[in-house]
């Protein structure tokens, strides 16, 4: 028997082990089963993420071709700018000089009309002055006796002192005589 119990003890070990073996067995398999479906699925989400990777490579290799395009845009347009500014100031330097010159002619015109205004001034009041002091440009006497009154060129005497003369040179023009009023004559005594 004793045989027999060891033979027995063994089976029994061994469908112990063999149990054993098969649960683990099994368990290996869900763990192999597991890691195959967390490998599918870590694929999955690689792919995936790669593909974001790759589409987010791509927007920022286009972001950078624009903004290389832009920064090429960017350079044309300061050049133009650069280029019209220093056109601008080399067009306003020469307005400036020239509009220089002019202003300086301008006011050695004006200098010029002040000295000219100063002497017309001048001249105007020396006229005046002398205007004024010219007072009697002729006495007008009656007729002696034995002068023949022919010979005038007073024409006519009024009663307020209002004389009309004639121009003999100017006969047929209008302007050949000439009224003078009281205003105009300055009383002299009489010298005898």
């Amino acid at each position: 028997m004793s045989h027999e119990v060891k033979c027995l003890e063994d089976n029994q070990m061994v469908l112990k082990k063999s149990k054993h073996c098969s649960e683990k067995k099994k368990l290996e398999e869900k763990y192999f089963s597991q890691l195959e479906k967390d490998k599918v699925h870590n694929d999955i989400e690689n792919a995936a993420l790669k593909q974001d990777l790759d589409m987010e490579k791509r927007s920022h290799e286009e972001h950078v071709l624009q903004l290389d395009l832009q920064a090429s845009e960017s350079k044309a347009v300061i050049k133009s700018v650069k280029d019209e500014v220093i056109k601008a100031k080399r067009s306003y330097s020469e307005e400036y000089k020239y509009f220089g010159i002019k202003l300086k002619g301008l006011a050695e015109a004006a200098d010029d009309y002040h000295v000219l205004l100063t002497e017309n001034r001048k001249l105007y009041n020396e006229v005046q002055d002398l205007k004024g002091n010219i007072r009697v440009y002729c006495q007008i006497r009656p007729f002696l006796s034995g002068q023949s009154q022919k010979h005038t060129t007073v024409e006519f005497i009024g009663e307020n002192g209002e004389l009309i003369i004639s121009n003999p040179l100017k006969q047929g023009n209008r302007n050949q005589y000439k009224k003078i009023t009281k205003k105009n004559i300055i009383e002299l005594s009489r010298i005898s």
